[in-house]
């Protein structure tokens, strides 16, 4: 019983220090800086959800390629379009680990004017990287499924 009114008062304890009983009113917009952040946040997460089917199409892709080098006859047209579509599914995984590697999300020594600009920079680079990823992955799903 002392437990339960322990565990229950300092609930009540907790939940009361963390209203600040501010009105809806009182909300604050959010700053241009943090509303580019979120958009590349965005771009950044669009591209990551699609990295492990990237990879996975990039291996059976990698899987048709070696078997159709070993045939007698090579189609080599069928073997470029194969070699073509890894090569760009390879592209645009490099290219979000080299995004990721250079991002620098606390922007340290900046004013907000380069931030916002840093920002709008790295905004149309992970949205171009994402629309890179989408691309690959989709030309590489359609040969896969011939």
């Amino acid at each position: 019983m002392k437990k339960t009114f322990f565990w229950t008062s300092t609930l009540i304890i907790v939940a009361s220090c963390n209203n600040t009983n501010k009105p809806s009113s009182e909300k604050t917009e959010p700053s241009p800086i943090e509303i580019l952040m979120d958009s590349v946040m965005h771009g950044h997460d669009q591209g990551m959800g699609k990295i492990g089917r990237v990879e996975k199409a990039a291996q059976e892709l990698s899987h048709k390629i070696d078997s159709i080098k070993q045939t007698k006859n090579v189609n080599k047209p069928l073997l470029a379009t194969w070699e073509s579509a890894k090569k760009n599914l390879d592209l645009a995984d490099s290219s979000m680990n080299k995004w990721m590697d250079s991002f620098d999300m606390d922007m340290d020594g900046m004013d907000s004017t380069t931030k916002i600009k840093y920002l709008q920079n790295n905004q149309k680079w992970v949205n171009g990287i994402a629309d890179s990823l989408k691309i690959a992955l989709n030309t590489a799903d359609s040969l896969l499924k011939k």
